[in-house]
């Protein structure tokens, strides 16, 4: 689509560690300070989501079992000096927050989250002129206040029910979105029931961390991202996710490195190995938007793009942030090619590379696909560009033109869609 206004975008960070072993010094407090500070005053995020093992446990002795109000007291002073509450930062909670701490008392005074709502898990909606988005943060640390190794990770029935009640409360959310701590393979129990849940109700991203890596990978339809250590690793350790016209693009970053460059549009059919959502661009049309998203505290010189490794292209600033080109497909192969977006700042130079699928789409063959006496875009309404590739359908990913709701949650067995 060419309009640029239907791009919003926020930030995930994981495993702050505030606290932590002489090793990692103040690496996960200094962070969190240039996350509030540098970062989110550079890139302006919808929100910040921090999912999990705020502080240690350790304090400073390398050995995590207890918690400790002055790792507590140390990271609520980072975010409150940076004054953020509950409407623009969300605090997960991680298992290092509830070791031997029945009922993570410590977790309900001391987070964001659960000093605010008295509890640790909780529902927020963004909504803007073209919808509402759903976000979900669940926990999965063990609550019963067991000493690390001892405990069982997972979610209990009252943590799947707030999920799937706030599903089918914001069943018109254009997409939803769901933050945990641990991942799947982690799950000691409830994992198959949230599986479904999301399959079901159509999660499009489900972000968590625990594990100090980052790997993305897609699961019934539903991104599987993992993040790695804001406070113990040195890179992946900063992810931007966008949303433009209701397609997602994500990609992890590293703390500090500028300028942060990231294409939404067109989607990446890599993003998780294999974006089940990605379509094929026309070959038959001339002029294709390239959309980017580039942010720097630095001023930008030039934005540009190349497909293939070829010439550059000029991209044009056309909303704050948002940067824009277009390419021509007509003398391109059918097949994938690699578009790179480059950035030049004050701060040095950053890319992005997606891989596209260059095709000869139903929507602009010339021919009536559909039988429906309508020839291509925009003549046959069931086209929402030309670059969708099934006339019968009524939009991206939808498998029936009966209900075309596949950017809905509310989406069931019974309709056919995803």
């Amino acid at each position: 689509m060419d309009d640029p206004d239907d791009v919003f975008w926020f930030l995930q960070v994981t495993d702050s560690h505030v606290g932590a072993d002489p090793w990692y010094g103040t690496q996960g407090a200094d962070n969190l300070d240039w996350l509030l500070g540098d970062a989110v005053s550079a890139v302006l995020p919808e929100f910040v989501v921090l999912t999990g093992d705020i502080v240690d446990g350790s304090n400073e002795l390398g050995i995590p079992a207890w918690q400790y109000q002055g790792e507590w007291d140390d990271y609520r002073g980072v975010v409150d000096g940076w004054g953020a509450d509950l409407t623009f930062w969300h605090d997960v909670c991680g298992n290092h927050d509830t070791y031997t701490d029945p009922g993570a008392s410590y977790y309900v005074a001391n987070s964001v989250m659960g000093s605010t709502l008295g509890t640790w898990h909780e529902t927020w909606v963004h909504a803007f002129p073209h919808g509402d988005y759903l976000f979900v943060g669940l926990n999965t640390a063990d609550t019963s206040g067991s000493l690390p190794g001892l405990d069982s990770v997972g979610l209990p029935q009252d943590e799947l029910d707030h999920l799937e009640q706030a599903l089918i409360d914001h069943s018109d959310a254009k997409l939803a979105f769901l933050f945990t701590h641990h991942p799947l393979s982690y799950l000691d129990f409830g994992g198959s029931e949230l599986t479904t849940l999301l399959a079901d109700h159509g999660v499009s991203v489900w972000a968590n961390g625990h594990v100090h890596d980052h790997t993305e990978v897609f699961v019934d339809h539903t991104l599987h991202f993992n993040l790695d250590s804001l406070g113990k690793a040195d890179s992946d350790n900063l992810a931007l996710f966008a949303v433009d016209h209701d397609g997602v693009a994500a990609r992890a970053t590293t703390v500090g490195e500028w300028p942060l460059v990231l294409t939404t549009a067109p989607l990446d059919a890599t993003l998780g190995a294999a974006h089940p959502y990605a379509y094929p661009v026309s070959l038959n049309q001339p002029a294709n938007p390239v959309r980017a998203l580039v942010f720097d505290p630095q001023p930008i010189l030039d934005v540009a793009f190349e497909v293939d490794g070829g010439t550059d292209y000029p991209m044009t600033e056309v909303a704050p942030s948002v940067w824009q080109g277009e390419w021509d497909c007509t003398g391109l192969s059918e097949g994938f090619h690699e578009i790179t977006v480059w950035a030049l700042t004050l701060s040095g130079t950053g890319s992005h590379t997606i891989q596209v699928e260059v095709a000869i789409t139903e929507c602009d063959d010339g021919a009536d696909n559909d039988g429906d006496g309508a020839v291509d875009h925009p003549d046959d309404t069931h086209c929402w560009s030309p670059s969708d590739d099934s006339e019968g359908e009524g939009g991206p990913g939808d498998d029936d033109d009966a209900t075309g709701d596949d950017d809905t949650t509310g989406d069931d067995a019974s309709t056919g869609d995803h």
